[in-house]
């Protein structure tokens, strides 16, 4: 139950600066609305993007406590595809339910009248057993955004939204590469809101092939931590907290097994978390977690 803990995050070093950098990435007045959260797995992109949601949402609360309506982050994970290329479809039914919008498979499609010069904005009449299409979902994706003054989405495991499996050379791969990253980045250009997008590597080529996310976006990496002095410190510092926050008496010095850890793990606290949870298993309730069972 304590490592199943959602809420549960062990702050590090590592953690703490990548996290001024997307703070300092997302302010409004860098006309940016688009940040790649790029790492190998293990080293805590999932964590500093509910970390980001759940401090974004404190801090607007705290300003109007009166505030019913708005919600200013949502975290939202993207699905990889069964077999084809990445729908949107249920991104934006993910998206739309973080939002807490009613009757998300009712949406209806819109049509755009002009009257006296103004724009009108009417959803056409109801057909029975209409199934949403992802443009209309997507409209409303965007007006729910703008309604609950979202100033931050948080996407996990992006790099499902740029999955290509059907394509005919490399020039059409790259084609819908970028096509998927303008979709992705039409979500919420001119809302006021940040897409803040987490994965690996592969979603450094997105900002390669298309120029209009390497011109409106930023990249900021969250790596492992190094052999350097200073790395092997941070990451201790890292293991330390999760060592003084373990439900149960133990006698483990992180300064003691950090070296060990620190390799077993390729120096990042999110798979340290899990190699301390599969210990524990092993170890069992009746014995008490020391340095030689940790060894076994």
């Amino acid at each position: 139950a304590y490592f199943g803990n959602k809420d549960l995050i062990i702050e590090h070093p590592a953690l703490t600066d990548c996290l001024k950098s997307v703070k300092a990435a997302i302010d409004p007045g860098l006309g940016q609305n688009f940040v790649l959260l790029l790492g190998p797995t293990g080293v805590g992109k999932t964590v500093l993007q509910k970390l980001m949601v759940r401090r974004t949402l404190e801090d607007a609360f705290k300003s109007n406590q009166s505030d019913r309506v708005s919600i200013p982050a949502i975290f939202v994970e993207a699905l990889a595809p069964d077999e084809s290329n990445f729908a949107f479809r249920e991104l934006y039914v993910d998206a739309l339910s973080a939002l807490h919008v009613p009757l998300i498979e009712q949406t209806l499609p819109e049509i755009v009248r002009s009257a006296d010069g103004k724009s009108i904005v009417t959803p056409q009449p109801e057909v029975p057993l209409r199934i949403p299409t992802p443009r209309s979902l997507r409209r409303r994706l965007r007006k729910s955004l703008l309604d609950r003054s979202t100033v931050l989405l948080a996407l996990d495991e992006a790099a499902h939204v740029f999955t290509i499996r059907k394509y005919k050379d490399e020039v059409e791969r790259k084609r819908l590469l970028e096509g998927q990253g303008n979709t992705l980045k039409s979500l919420v250009n001119g809302l006021g809101t940040t897409l803040l997008c987490a994965g690996s590597y592969e979603l450094y080529e997105l900002a390669l092939v298309s120029e209009q996310l390497a011109r409106r976006g930023q990249i900021v990496p969250l790596f492992e931590y190094s052999t350097t002095p200073k790395g092997i410190a941070g990451y201790t510092d890292g293991l330390l907290g999760l060592l003084s926050h373990l439900p149960v008496e133990h006698d483990l010095d992180a300064t003691d097994i950090a070296s060990d850890m620190f390799f077993q793990s390729a120096a990042r606290i999110g798979t340290s978390r899990t190699l301390l949870y599969r210990f524990l298993q092993r170890v069992g309730i009746g014995e008490s977690p020391n340095k030689a069972t940790l060894a076994r």
